[in-house]
């Protein structure tokens, strides 16, 4: 579990000209801690009326926009199959892996093939396909774009579901 907050100066409440911290910093928090079977809470500390200030509302709807496109991957899943690293993290749900690749862009991702279980398509989570490859029980993912944040989540969909699995102590590759 873990508890942060909006605020670069550790404090829990209000505190004037405390300078917020960027909404990737909080997104990629998020998910490393999603991705390693952990919840996640953050503080907003409004000021003595309740209001939050305009660069706090800034970020939490920036977030507030990453998790909308995102949601599926995130809400409701478990950790793994894979360990975390920091350029590469996943959670599960159903028959599907989600991969959050945190400033891949141009680069290939090598990761350990799922035994038993076959694997139908890559794609976004806005539905376009992802080219990969199969080899030597590996699968070999092209990572072409990141979004603003500089994240690329992918959604690996299995033919079977999935029982409940703990993260498999292989790591993610990258070139």
């Amino acid at each position: 579990e873990t508890c942060d907050i909006l605020v670069d100066y550790h404090t829990w409440s209000f505190m004037l000209n405390n300078p917020g911290l960027p909404a990737k910093k909080i997104i990629r928090d998020l998910i490393n801690v999603v991705d390693n079977g952990g919840n996640y809470l953050l503080n907003v500390g409004p000021d003595e009326y309740g209001n939050i200030r305009a660069e706090d509302e800034s970020v939490l709807l920036d977030i507030g926009t990453w998790l909308s496109a995102n949601a599926e991957s995130i809400y409701n899943t478990d950790a793994g199959p894979y360990l975390s690293s920091t350029s590469v993290s996943s959670s599960h749900k159903g028959n599907n892996i989600y991969l959050h690749a945190l400033d891949q862009a141009g680069k290939e991702l090598t990761i350990p093939e799922v035994p038993y279980n076959t694997l139908e398509i890559i794609e976004t989570l806005d539905g376009k396909a992802v080219a990969f490859t199969h080899s030597g029980k590996k699968y070999h993912i092209s990572i072409k774009e990141a979004d603003k944040q500089g994240i690329t989540t992918l959604k690996m969909t299995f033919k079977d579901k999935f029982p409940k699995i703990s993260p498999k102590r292989e790591l993610i590759a990258t070139k």
